[in-house]
């Protein structure tokens, strides 16, 4: 959500900004959930599974934050004891609690043990547990509802966020989202090929096609393709959101300098990356 502020201020400095969770939801389709009534009959499958992760949040998951947002006092008891703050931050959703619970399964994918601990460990030390949970009490809007960001926007849309944003949803907003499906946590076990790209090196721009083709054919054997952006000049900011907006790269990442080398380049890595 800070983010999202950040983005509808639009300070000249800002050029742009990454979420992982963008609020994009039209505030027909979150009314409709949220009271039961009909939903739209042309709804994509993207669409409707969206809708049904939204109601099983606001019908199963949702306590958290009604908690934080009417009895904020009540979890002071977390700065208090390290065990309690544990058991807030785990016990969160039930697909959260789900994917932390199969670390102690034995299980290698996704989280690990200290990715748990070094989450905890960064409310306890610093003494945020509190303070975090202040934008629900202060928070009067509605949660999911667009925030106008009217700068170029980068989305990654996790498929086991609370909530996986459909591609629809975020370019029917002011800004030029687009979407992306990589993340570390998903990464490991997984083939991956980074994409070094710029707009302005031809040879990227003729083999970008191949390998976006390439990631449709075999992303269901796991091949996971990342977008590495690394411009020439400044003024190439701007040019990877238009190009995302056009729809030319599919996975914008934060810019990297220095790299001229490089381009184009691709690097593949095997399921145990280093």
């Amino acid at each position: 959500m800070v983010a999202d502020v950040m983005g509808t201020q639009a300070p000249p400095e800002l050029l742009g900004i990454h979420v992982t969770w963008p609020f994009t939801v039209p505030p027909d389709i979150d009314q409709a959930v949220q009271t039961g009534n009909a939903l739209p009959s042309d709804l994509s499958a993207d669409e409707q599974r969206a809708c049904e992760q939204l109601a099983f949040f606001y019908g199963h998951d949702v306590g958290y934050a009604q908690e934080m947002s009417r009895r904020p006092q009540t979890i002071y008891a977390m700065d208090d004891s390290p065990v309690g703050l544990a058991a807030w931050l785990i016990d969160h959703d039930t697909r959260s609690y789900g994917l932390i619970a199969r670390v102690f399964a034995g299980q290698a994918e996704g989280l690990t043990r200290d990715d748990l601990l070094d989450n905890i460990t960064l409310y306890w030390l610093t003494r945020t547990a509190v303070s975090s949970a202040r934008i629900y009490w202060e928070n009067k809007a509605t949660f999911f509802a667009p925030k106008n960001v009217a700068i170029p926007v980068a989305v990654s849309a996790f498929p086991d966020e609370v909530v996986q944003t459909p591609r629809s949803w975020t370019t029917a907003q002011p800004s030029g989202l687009t979407r992306s499906h990589s993340a570390a946590a998903e990464l490991r076990g997984r083939v991956g090929l980074v994409n070094f790209w710029t707009l302005t090196f031809i040879n990227w721009l003729r083999a970008e096609p191949y390998v976006r083709a390439r990631s449709h054919a075999y992303r269901n054997d796991g091949l996971v393709v990342v977008g590495v952006h690394t411009p020439e000049f400044h003024r190439q900011y701007r040019d990877a959101g238009h190009a995302c907006q056009r729809d030319l790269v599919q996975t914008p990442l934060p810019r990297l300098y220095g790299l001229r080398a490089l381009l184009p380049a691709l690097r593949l890595t095997d399921q145990q990356p280093t």
